[in-house]
């Protein structure tokens, strides 16, 4: 998809801190947001329309995730 992933460290209370603590490991996709939680909060539709793309592919190679117990997922 042309897409370098990179690990970022965020502030916040993300749901996916309760799933990691329940033993699901999960990570947060970002939006490309800017001004986030203030009046000028906006998002790029360019932006948004690539994380949905991602999100399909995603879910589209779901079937083929092999879990960290060595288990297909599903």
């Amino acid at each position: 998809m042309g897409i370098i992933a990179s690990l970022q460290v965020a502030g916040g209370g993300a749901d996916a801190n309760i799933l990691n603590e329940r033993g699901l490991p999960t990570v947060n996709l970002t939006t490309g947001m800017w001004g986030i939680h203030s009046a000028g909060e906006s998002l790029a539709l360019k932006d948004l329309v690539k994380l949905t793309e991602l999100i399909i592919e995603v879910v589209r190679l779901a079937p083929a995730f092999v879990s960290r117990r060595g288990r297909k997922a599903g």
